[in-house]
């Protein structure tokens, strides 16, 4: 399969890579955006140091779970760490990354989890600089040399 590189479609695909971001922005926040891919790359290590009874007694006293996913995460299993597995992918899958995370930091036990997630946050962060800073030099170097080619 051919790569394009240059031409119009170079052009066009950079048009619509940044459509897609304006429109990300738009419709979730950067900070969501962000938690969200965070606790994505922190899943083994929130499985592995979050408890699921003490996680969810929080969740139904900030109203995080509707009363169909309360019936559905917490009636239906009794492996504990089922559930906390389950429990995190509803929060990814919902987009409720950043109301998880601020039940978790008003929990005292929880202190190391909050920092790892921030660490990973930060390290995300510092990804997204350096690729945004090369995709745009990227792409204005493909828009003048269309310009260029006229």
């Amino acid at each position: 399969m051919k790569q394009i590189t240059t031409g119009p479609c170079a052009f066009l695909i950079c048009y619509m890579l940044i459509c897609t971001l304006n429109f990300l922005k738009k419709n979730f926040s950067i900070l969501e955006i962000r938690n969200e891919l965070a606790v994505t790359a922190s899943f083994v290590y929130l499985k592995e140091n979050l408890n699921f009874d003490s996680m969810v007694d929080e969740m139904i006293q900030a109203d995080l779970l509707f009363k169909r996913e309360k019936e559905d995460y917490v009636c239906k299993s009794q492996n504990g760490y089922f559930k906390i597995d389950k429990l995190i992918k509803l929060m990814i899958k919902r987009h409720r990354c950043t109301r998880f995370m601020n039940i978790i930091s008003h929990m005292d036990s929880y202190r190391h989890v909050v920092e790892h997630i921030k660490k990973t946050r930060q390290k995300g962060e510092t990804e997204d600089r350096r690729i945004a800073k090369g995709f745009e030099q990227n792409c204005v170097q493909k828009i003048n040399s269309q310009i260029g080619g006229i």
